[in-house]
């Protein structure tokens, strides 16, 4: 018998229930436990804890499980929607269970086959997890474990950091601490300005409104020099701010591929991100969405991320080749058919070419 034909079953069982068990649903719980991601299930007996044992308001106690929601899948190292969001996707599944209840009544087969649905579902993972986690998360553990916490039934168990993840995680944090060192001497002194804050920003702020959060302005050693400013887009950025809340002077503490921007001219960077979140497809219209469709458009001078050169982009856009730094690539529209060997050093200036020949050399 399924459980939602045992939650209609009148007589004694109905009597000898507890108070605090909710229609389809079961007991409440005070907290979110165990070794697996929130169920949809955990997720309601937490929300009716406080809606029906404390009186709290719907969004209230929404609020409140989704603070325990993303603080379980923080311990888990996935990358998540904002908080926000997750008290919407709370208050939706408390809806979808109010509508089944107003309707309990019902003996009909449709009423029957959205009870055994929800029911059955309810033991699925409640997903939560960023659009790009999948991209976002760097471990292939954490990776394969959110994969199988996405299977009926959550498949998997969180299991402590073992040895192997713990090395990988220490080795990439010296990384991001070396290069640091290295961006600090290469650059003695570099000044930041928020968009606004100077006549300059101000007057090139209108035609770059649409990408432009913040500026790295390294420092010219000649007042007279004039410098050149180029906008980039970078969504690991975008991602890591959305995530974190973090305010954008906060973000220059925020590692960033300086010492692949570094190899370009010297001038004021940009930074923002796609405003649809994709890094490029294309539209059944023919157009292109995302970070190729930016460039494409002639919106922004050059993309930087781990691009996949598909032969579909490559139709539509000449891309550069790849200047890696730390897995990251920059690609720049090519200024027309590049044909010897370093056609692909052509959009940079002959102090560039050599920097980075230099140090494809040192390699």
């Amino acid at each position: 018998m399924s459980l939602a034909a045992l939650a209609k079953v009148p007589g004694s069982m109905e009597s000898t229930r507890s108070k605090t068990e909710v229609w389809l649903i079961g007991q409440h719980i005070t907290e979110i436990t165990g070794a697996q991601l929130p169920s949809r299930g955990d997720v309601l007996r937490l929300f009716f804890h406080g809606h029906n044992e404390h009186k709290k308001t719907v969004n209230d106690s929404a609020s409140e499980v989704a603070a325990s929601v993303i603080s379980f899948w923080n311990k888990a190292r996935i990358p998540t929607i904002t908080e926000k969001s997750i008290g919407r996707k709370v208050v939706d599944l408390f809806l979808m269970w109010k509508g089944l209840k107003k309707n309990c009544t019902r003996t009909t087969d449709t009423q029957r086959k959205k009870e055994e649905t929800f029911c059955d579902e309810l033991e699925d993972l409640f997903d939560v997890a960023h659009p790009k986690a999948m991209q976002l998360l760097t471990i292939k553990e954490d990776r394969a474990f959110l994969a199988a916490q996405r299977e009926k039934g959550r498949r998997g168990v969180m299991a402590g950091v073992d040895k192997k993840i713990a090395c990988s995680i220490k080795r990439r944090e010296e990384s991001k601490s070396k290069q640091s060192l290295q961006q600090n001497q290469a650059s003695s002194a570099l000044e930041y300005d928020e968009l606004g804050s100077s006549s300059e920003t101000e007057s090139q702020s209108s035609s770059s409104s649409s990408t432009s959060s913040l500026t790295i302005s390294p420092v010219v050693s000649s007042s007279n020099r004039k410098r050149a400013t180029l906008k980039v887009i970078t969504p690991e950025l975008s991602s890591t701010l959305d995530r974190t809340g973090i305010s954008h002077r906060s973000a220059l503490r925020i590692w960033i591929p300086w010492t692949s921007l570094k190899e370009m001219k010297d001038g004021s960077y940009k930074i923002g991100g796609p405003m649809d979140s994709y890094w490029g497809i294309k539209l059944p219209n023919g157009t292109w969405n995302g970070m190729v469709g930016m460039v494409h458009r002639n919106e922004v001078e050059f993309a930087l991320g781990p691009f996949t050169v598909t032969p579909q982009r490559e139709g539509a856009i000449d891309f550069t080749l790849a200047v890696h730094s730390d897995n990251q690539a920059i690609f720049m529209v090519r200024p027309g058919l590049q044909n010897d060997i370093t056609g692909f050093l052509k959009p940079f200036t002959l102090e560039v070419k050599l920097r980075v020949v230099e140090k494809r050399r040192v390699r």
